[in-house]
């Protein structure tokens, strides 16, 4: 698929980082910017509906997760974060109709005036390992990261099994055109995304004329 064409002076971010580390933070101060905000997660929920090719793919290859014609996401979690293999399986249904979603909410918000442009959301690296958008990882210490899920209502034995199926912070480092280090302050870690958005951040990346082509084989239409 060739590049598409996005409206002149748009810009597109990608932020990314493990469960805890604060990208809901960098979220809401994107969104209070006039950026619209794209969450893998919610992306990820629509394409396990029955409605989809991938939901019923996942239906089909896990009959016991299937409750009233829909896929049961609770039982669905508990089968694939105990098994590496079901994990990896799942992600090559979901992940290439996830990544499609993504690029088409992309490509509506930057048709929309009202929004200066577009952040999008990962929770996992493997979701959009690499795009031709600027990528901003949020960082922070293991075991804050564990506190802050806890306080939110999260139980500890489920943020511990989730960190395992996530990316270390060093990965995220690595992908990165820039990092927040959310370990600190809520002023420090502020003042760094009010840099990134206001262009004054060692980010340095030109606005975004095209839009990153993602694969569209075995996606949803």
């Amino acid at each position: 698929m060739g590049h598409q064409g996005t409206k002149q002076g748009a810009r597109v971010y990608v932020v990314g980082g493990g469960i805890g580390a604060g990208k809901s933070t960098v979220l809401e101060e994107f969104e209070k910017a006039g950026f619209a905000v794209i969450e893998a997660d919610l992306i990820g929920h629509g394409v396990l509906k029955a409605s989809t090719p991938s939901g019923r793919q996942v239906m089909a290859r896990w009959p016991a997760v299937v409750a009233d014609g829909e896929v049961d996401r609770a039982a669905l979690a508990e089968i694939v974060f105990n098994d590496p293999q079901a994990l990896a399986e799942l992600e090559s249904i979901t992940h290439p109709a996830i990544q499609a979603g993504i690029l088409a909410a992309v490509e509506a918000f930057l048709e929309d005036d009202s929004v200066r442009g577009a952040i999008i959301e990962v929770p996992l690296l493997r979701v959009l390992p690499s795009s031709d958008w600027a990528h901003i990882a949020v960082v922070a210490p293991e075991d804050l990261r564990i506190r802050r899920a806890v306080e939110r209502g999260s139980d500890e034995a489920d943020v511990r099994a989730r960190m395992v199926n996530q990316e270390p912070d060093e990965a995220w480092a690595e992908w990165a055109d820039v990092i927040i280090d959310n370990g600190g302050s809520l002023s420090e870690t502020l003042e760094a995304v009010g840099r990134i958005i206001d262009g004054s951040s060692p980010l340095g990346l030109p606005d975004r004329d095209a839009v990153r082509h993602v694969p569209r084989d075995g996606v949803d239409r």
